[in-house]
């Protein structure tokens, strides 16, 4: 069950120059790098023109999935801060199977862009501690929300921790918690999005004790869904984080110092339904204040993402998080109408890589 949220900033005087912020910002906060790549399927071809402020800044000609190496397969282009929107005009084809004949799709279209670094820019001030950083984000966040309707936010605090907690915690584990980390609980306690939510620190413990306790797992189901060596990662890790989904999915930590990461440690994200994402691989030793925007990328900005599309029309960007990858869709209706959409979370952590279903046996 969703929460019923409170606002965050109902009686705290720091909220009004964020309030003016928020909602006295342009669409493009400041200058932002685009890159965008067709999403072209077999059978269809792509053959557009983009545009911004009525002039041509790159074409995209494509035929099939396999032309990526081609000339004008995908286009880049700079936004400045007086830039909100973009034109695609051209056209595109594909295969109609209901017709038995090719359906070429003619037109002009534009597309809003909205960014969202008023909110993130806060996630990125490094010089000021964790936790109010992360507290004043999420206090813009609503105020954004509020400006475009936005109702799919739904993050919110719980109490503060108190050091007692935070070094009983770290009793019960036997090490550390990440300085980041400590620093979000004492100030605005565990982060919850709607069923997610981070683990309180009264129950943080190793993850294989969170799995059996929290999440209700049989033992003889994990022995049977994880390998020895992933087992024995849940017994010297502790679990920051729950999704609740089709199954259950954690944010694992295991602490410094590692073999891959030095004096980093180890994040590992795990789930019921789709395996174990290595966050940490190939030389990608993130922080938890990183991994912390992987998870607000995954689970909140993404949704508001899809509601910004759906409701507004727009695409929402976020020009403090480097170069935009936006893909560009087409649709097999009857008038011409493309799409451009970013994937938030996957670009975040750029090594992420998948290690297989469970830490898998095999």
């Amino acid at each position: 069950m969703i929460r019923k949220i409170q606002p965050l900033f109902a009686s705290l005087t720091w909220a009004i120059p964020l309030l003016l912020l928020v909602f006295s910002m342009q669409s493009i906060s400041s200058a932002a790098t685009i890159d965008i790549e067709p999403v072209v399927y077999a059978g269809h071809a792509v053959d557009v023109s983009i545009l911004v402020g009525g002039h041509e800044q790159c074409a995209i000609k494509r035929k099939g999935p396999d032309e990526t190496a081609a000339k004008n397969a995908s286009c880049r282009l700079n936004l400045s801060k007086a830039d909100d929107s973009i034109e695609v005009a051209g056209s595109y084809s594909f295969e109609d199977g209901t017709k038995g004949r090719r359906a070429i799709r003619k037109g002009r279209q534009t597309i809003g862009v909205v960014d969202f670094e008023p909110a993130t820019r806060a996630l990125t001030r490094a010089e000021a501690p964790f936790g109010p950083r992360v507290r004043e984000f999420m206090t813009s966040a609503r105020l954004f929300a509020s400006k475009y309707k936005l109702e799919s936010f739904d993050m919110e605090g719980g109490k503060p921790a108190s050091s007692t907690d935070i070094e009983r915690a770290q009793k019960r584990l036997g090490y550390p918690l990440p300085p980041e980390l400590v620093s979000l609980l004492t100030t605005i306690g565990e982060i919850r999005q709607g069923d997610n939510s981070m683990t309180s620190v009264a129950k943080i413990n190793d993850s294989y004790t969170t799995m059996r306790q929290d999440w209700g797992t049989d033992e003889a189901d994990l022995t049977d869904s994880y390998s020895p060596t992933m087992l024995a990662f849940l017994k010297s890790s502790t679990l920051l984080y729950t999704e609740v989904g089709d199954g259950l999915g954690g944010l694992l930590f295991r602490p410094p110092p590692t073999k891959a990461c030095g004096d980093e440690g180890i994040y590992i994200w795990t789930t019921q339904e789709e395996g174990t994402q290595n966050l940490s691989m190939d030389g990608a030793c993130p922080n938890f204040e990183r991994v912390f925007r992987w998870l607000v990328d995954r689970f909140m900005i993404e949704r508001l993402a899809d509601e910004m599309q759906e409701n507004v029309g727009a695409v929402l960007i976020d020009s403090s998080s480097g170069i935009q990858h936006l893909a560009l869709t087409t649709d097999d209706g009857e008038a011409f109408r493309v799409t451009l959409n970013r994937t938030w979370g996957e670009s975040t952590l750029e090594n992420a890589q998948s290690t297989g279903k469970q830490g898998s046996k095999k």
